[in-house]
């Protein structure tokens, strides 16, 4: 056997064996919560998505393995029905209702995708990229979300309701003062956490595909295309920037993946700066406030003069005010790991 033959025949036995261990992965995954099959009657979860996400929304809920919805690309598995009613609680709580008090449930009929797509695990992505997908969208139709096994966030509402009780206390007792600054400080930091790993990749997404529902139906005005129309990367827009050893945020971009094209650019801003705190959006703008070499404008100065088109964009066009919305949203955010996302419950018993 020649070398470049044993060499195939090694990476084709590795690819394999990884390809295998997935395979594994996924089995062990499976439990006796995961949805496999359709039920051959309506269960309490169908009836549940029915009336708080279909029903209103019009919105399907895939939460069961449908192959046809998901397709041959990956390697993933199942989610469990108990994840699952987490992630449409949360679609509920920082979504759809945010829009709806904002724009009405008819606009948001009209402005979201359509469909939400769940599986267990990350989506393995077989030789020869030999990587994981964490969600995948069709023409902001249709999102496919992964890992939904990981979607836990537990209510804290037990420790709250002790916050809450000291804080009474402390109306007439200045001693507990120093046990409610640690309760709250600790309160705070869970669910700051919680925060953290929902708007990394869920909320985020969320808000990115329904803003190309705009875009698809009345395009912006051509001067957001043209203000850095020379750094869209196509498909480069991962490597290209790695290979330059440059920083995307420096040229106008508030991710590398708004640097693909301008239908992204324009979903990314919009859905970074609705779910990001004022804090966090200045934060961001602070480190993209350099002017690159043989270049006369900050990346600052190109992201707050795309976000003003955006801004007049949503409300000249949609009469969508973006800073509502963002309010909207974010007054949710204080109080979510006091929910409860575990149980099936009408709107009114949400806290």
């Amino acid at each position: 056997m020649n070398m470049t033959l044993r060499k195939a025949s090694l990476w084709a036995l590795a690819s394999l064996v990884m390809a295998l261990g997935s395979c594994r992965q996924v089995d062990a995954d499976i439990t006796s919560t995961s949805v496999l099959q359709p039920s051959a009657h309506r269960t309490a979860m169908d009836e549940y998505i029915e009336r708080e996400i279909t029903s209103p929304y019009n919105i399907q809920i895939y939460y069961r393995y449908t192959e046809s919805e998901i397709g041959r690309n990956w390697v993933t598995s199942p989610a469990n029905e108990y994840n699952s009613l987490q992630f449409v609680n949360v679609l509920k709580y920082l979504f759809l209702e945010p829009y709806t008090e904002v724009m009405g449930v008819n606009f948001v009929r009209r402005f979201t995708p359509q469909a939400f797509v769940l599986t267990g695990l990350l989506a393995y992505n077989p030789p020869p990229s030999n990587s994981n997908t964490r969600a995948s969208t069709v023409n902001g139709i249709k999102i496919i979300f992964m890992n939904i096994n990981s979607f836990d966030f537990p209510s804290l509402g037990k420790y709250y309701h002790t916050l809450d009780s000291l804080g009474k206390v402390l109306e007439t007792d200045p001693s507990v003062q120093s046990d409610y600054d640690a309760w709250k400080t600790w309160l705070d930091g869970q669910n700051t956490t919680y925060l953290d790993r929902l708007k990394d990749v869920y909320l985020r997404t969320m808000y990115h595909e329904a803003a190309h529902t705009f875009h698809q139906r009345v395009e912006p005005t051509k001067d957001f295309d043209k203000i850095t129309s020379l750094d869209y990367r196509q498909a480069d827009w991962i490597a290209g920037w790695t290979r330059e050893k440059k920083n995307s945020l420096h040229y106008g971009f508030i991710t590398n993946y708004a640097s693909q094209e301008p239908h992204e650019d324009f979903a990314e801003l919009f859905g970074n700066y609705v779910i990001m705190s004022a804090d966090e959006w200045e934060a961001k703008l602070a480190s993209a406030d350099v002017v690159p070499e043989g270049r006369t404008r900050s990346g600052r100065s190109i992201i707050e003069e795309k976000i003003r088109i955006i801004k007049d964009y949503m409300s000249n066009t949609w009469g969508l005010d973006m800073d509502k919305l963002r309010a909207q949203l974010q007054k949710r955010y204080p109080d979510f790991a006091r929910q409860d996302f575990t149980t099936m419950h009408s709107a009114s018993t949400q806290q």
